[in-house]
């Protein structure tokens, strides 16, 4: 057990203590018992510049603080499963946690990253990946490198057309969170996602759809709403697991018969479309056991 007067510094909101601290962690003898380090919301504005070799590091999280930079040997930290560096003011993705051969969960949402390097590549163990709230305009080739990954969170950044084809390359995304960027299509590749159980992809600029997504049939939630869908394609009715769909504040004048083929639907959000009544009441009465809003 940690001394608790090591544990008081640990806990200390001022950086030279913390870097006491952590020294003394490793040169007392306690690095085998760190296997995780919570240095959140301590308004930090920076860390150790070279921080001890704790190799038993499972999970950091540094989330929640002012840091611009993070120090350059993050790469020591060879077993390291999860790092959390969300709501910092970073600008530069640090290049040094693509050297981590363990690492499984990555969180760098909400900074001011504008460039995903292309080493992002070499962490192919990632199972999940946050970037959202960053301001990148692109995404590289080499994301279809991370054959692992099964969370990708790319909300809110300034995403263009066309991403990547490496992306739906992905075969085991789970959830693929692309709200609130500058796209304008989804490709047919899409359809290639077949285990993606949610796709949230609200307040972008598709007129339409390709056929494509109804090959997605693991999907159990899909989020349209805030685009500039004018019609849907047929193939929405072969989505047989679907249990929400979100299509709210689109421009839908019509909807396919097939919609009624979902046998699962719980939820079906219409608000905000020019629908006529007649087309919400043929709904409410073929699908009296999911709760539609109009």
């Amino acid at each position: 057990m940690i001394d608790p007067k090591i544990q008081a510094l640990l806990d200390s909101h001022d950086v030279a203590l913390l870097t006491l601290g952590i020294e003394l962690v490793a040169s007392q003898g306690y690095v085998e018992e760190v296997t995780s380090l919570d240095l959140s919301k301590r308004q930090l504005t920076k860390l150790p510049e070279n921080l001890p070799k704790l190799e038993k590091l499972a999970k950091l999280d540094i989330s929640l603080n002012f840091l611009k930079t993070l120090p350059t040997n993050l790469d020591d930290l060879q077993n390291l499963k999860s790092f959390n560096a969300s709501s910092n003011q970073l600008h530069n993705f640090p290049t040094e946690v693509c050297k981590l051969p363990q690492l499984e969960a990555l969180f760098l949402g909400n900074n001011l990253l504008e460039v995903l390097p292309s080493e992002i590549g070499q962490l192919q163990p990632l199972k999940r990946l946050d970037l959202s709230m960053t301001m990148l305009h692109h995404l590289p080739e080499e994301i279809g490198q991370l054959v692992h990954l099964e969370d990708l969170e790319l909300w809110g950044n300034h995403l263009l057309n066309p991403l990547p084809a490496s992306l739906f390359q992905l075969t085991n995304l789970r959830k693929l969170h692309l709200a609130n960027n500058r796209l304008t299509a989804l490709p047919a590749e899409i359809g290639q996602l077949q285990q993606l159980d949610e796709l949230i992809v609200y307040k972008n600029y598709f007129a339409t759809l390709p056929i494509e997504i109804g090959r997605l049939h693991q999907l159990t939630w899909l989020d349209l709403g805030g685009n500039q869908l004018t019609t849907l394609t047929a193939t929405i009715g072969d989505l047989s697991n679907l249990e929400f769909l979100i299509l709210s504040h689109n421009a839908l004048r019509s909807l396919p018969l097939s919609i009624q083929h979902l046998a699962f639907l719980e939820g079906l959000d219409l608000r905000s479309n020019p629908l006529p009544q007649s087309v919400i009441d043929n709904l409410k009465q073929a699908m009296p056991e999911c709760n539609i809003e109009f």
